[in-house]
């Protein structure tokens, strides 16, 4: 894969022989440069401006962007030992590094060049506490915060899939799951632009996914214009799970706030919602070549967990607010309501929790039927029929249970939250 330094894009500077970092420290009063273990820190956070006429590069500290790197023939970094950084206020010309690939190392590695360099090549390097000089001269440039996607050479093309296996493809000016054949419309160019975010392109279509608003809420869509399009956040939170989001303007009581909104499956297309910890926001992301296991491109994977830290099983669940227990009548007949309950652990049923197909189901077994909660705009009802609910993280081991709009509630609580 080719490396490539980007524009406002944070990196840091790391030695490839000690594994310490660059870092701007203030000693003395005076800026300097030391090298330290890996930290947190906008100290240890580079920006590379780019000089497009001699492809060579400014190297400046995002802590203080008029701090610029600058290293003379008599100058070097010590590990522990500080070296020098150019102010922006001096009046000269702020030093300029040429980035020198090193083919045997792995992507990222180079030699920093100070240019022009004259009739010697002055190169930046590190001195260990003996003085040594020997091979400390190549440094790996690392992004602050690469977006997180499966490894390939090159420039990959990748599938995005629902947790049951169905690959997203385009539809019109929309994404669906409906259309499982094999081909382009389901083939996405993922690209790094950089600090985490990444564009969208399909292979069919040409086109950037992109978000607009329509009917006054956001809505997936696509773009030919890569310079507006939006940029993806896209964050793995599983060894094999990805959330896909973006942060959009919205509004919250009476002021407009910028929040994340992130592709949902509903049903068979593909929307966007709030960003939230729920399972239909969770998406796998694989090579296009990838092995299938099947002709039709359906794979179903570990269906073991509804969301990370709960996996499926049987559970009483609990109304955090008024501890107050879900039930189901057992003497009534089939579609009656399930209502809350406080009583003693005979009283209460067990339901089962399991994903099927990637969806969520929540039931219990009266007299040796089982019945499916379902819920409606005025009621929470039990039926033989499977019916999917949406699980939402509230907090810590606390969740909402979701249908559509609907959240259940149970009378008498502040709280919409429950426990399994």
């Amino acid at each position: 894969m080719v490396f490539q330094i980007l524009p406002n894009v944070t990196y840091r500077i790391q030695s490839v022989d000690y594994g310490t970092f660059l870092e701007r420290r203030v000693l003395n009063g005076d800026d300097a440069l030391v090298m330290r273990p890996e930290k947190d820190s906008t100290a240890q956070h580079w920006l590379f401006k780019q000089n497009e006429a001699d492809r060579t590069y400014e190297i400046q500290n995002v802590e203080d962007q008029t701090d610029v790197l600058k290293l003379s023939i008599t100058n070097n970094v010590t590990n522990g030992d500080v070296g020098t950084l150019q102010h922006g206020s001096q009046e000269d010309t702020p030093q300029r590094w040429r980035l020198i690939v090193d083919t045997e190392e792995d992507p990222g590695v180079f030699y920093l060049m100070i240019h022009p360099y004259g009739s010697k090549d002055t190169l930046l390097y590190m001195k260990d506490a003996n003085n040594s000089e020997d091979d400390n001269y190549k440094w790996k440039i690392c992004e602050v915060s690469p977006a997180e996607l499966p490894e390939a050479d090159g420039q990959p093309t990748y599938r995005i899939r629902t947790l049951n296996g169905y690959g997203v493809h385009v539809a019109g000016r929309a994404l669906s799951i409906v259309d499982q054949d094999r081909g382009d419309h389901r083939a996405w160019e993922i690209i790094s632009q950089g600090n985490g975010k990444c564009t969208i392109k399909n292979l069919k279509n040409k086109a950037y996914l992109d978000a607009e608003r329509r009917n006054g809420v956001w809505a997936p869509s696509f773009s030919e214009d890569i310079a507006n399009t939006v940029k993806w956040d896209i964050k793995k939170n599983s060894d094999f799970t990805y959330t896909i989001s973006t942060l959009k303007l919205t509004i919250v009581g009476n002021r407009q706030v910028a929040a994340a909104f992130a592709l949902t499956l509903d049903e068979q297309s593909v929307i966007l919602k709030p960003a939230k910890e729920a399972h239909n926001q969770l998406w796998l992301i694989e090579l296009a070549d990838a092995a299938l296991d099947t002709d039709s491109g359906v794979q179903v994977p570990d269906s073991t967990q509804v969301l990370p830290g709960l996996p499926v099983g049987e559970y009483l669940v609990r109304n955090v607010g008024n501890d107050h227990y879900i039930r189901l009548k057992s003497n009534q007949a089939v579609g009656t309501g399930i209502y809350e309950f406080q009583g003693s652990s005979a009283s209460k049923n067990k339901f089962k929790l399991e994903v099927k197909g990637g969806m969520v189901y929540l039931s219990c077994t009266v007299q040796g039927s089982t019945r499916y909660l379902s819920l409606t705009s005025s009621s929470v009802v039990a039926t033989e029929r499977e019916s999917a609910v949406m699980i939402e993280a509230r907090g810590t081991d606390q969740y909402y249970i979701c249908m559509g709009d609907n959240v259940l509630a149970s009378n008498g609580s502040e709280t919409a939250s429950f426990t399994f």
